[in-house]
C-alpha cells in the first residue's frame, strides 16, 4: 500500500494540485451562467509545479523513494512477527531484492520519460 500511495503521488501531484485548482474554479459556475457559487469563478490557476521542473522531479523522486522506503518497513514488521526467529532474515532476503528492483525500476521509468 505504501508504494501504491508514493506512485500515486509521484505520477499525478501535477494533476492534483494544478487541475485541481482549475476544477475548482469551473465547479464554481459549472452551466457557465455566469454564476460564482464558490467564489472562485475569478480566480487565477497557478502552475507552480509545471514552472518548476527541477522541484517536481525532486518531488517526484522522493514520493517514490519515500513509498519504497515505507514499503520496506511494513514488509519487515510483518516478516518479524510472522516468520521464526532463526528465519527473520533469510526470510527478508527476497523483499529486499524486489524492493530494490522496483525502486530502481520506477526511477528508470521516470527519468526516461
Amino acid at each position: 500500500m505504501p508504494i501504491v500511495v508514493g506512485y500515486i503521488f509521484a505520477h499525478y501531484l501535477t494533476l492534483l494540485v494544478e487541475y485541481g485548482q482549475q476544477t475548482l474554479v469551473q465547479l464554481s459556475d459549472p452551466l457557465l451562467t455566469g454564476a460564482d457559487y464558490l467564489g472562485t469563478a475569478d480566480h487565477a490557476v497557478v502552475y507552480f509545479l509545471s514552472g518548476r521542473p527541477e522541484l517536481l522531479a525532486t518531488l517526484k523522486v522522493v514520493f517514490i523513494v519515500a513509498g519504497h522506503l515505507a514499503g520496506v518497513a511494513a514488509a519487515h514488521d510483518r516478516a518479524v512477527r510472522v516468520l521464526p526467529a532463526q528465519h527473520a532474515v533469510n526470510g527478508q532476503l527476497a523483499m529486499l531484492v524486489v524492493m530494490l528492483i522496483y525502486t530502481t525500476g520506477g526511477l528508470l521509468l521516470l527519468f526516461s520519460s
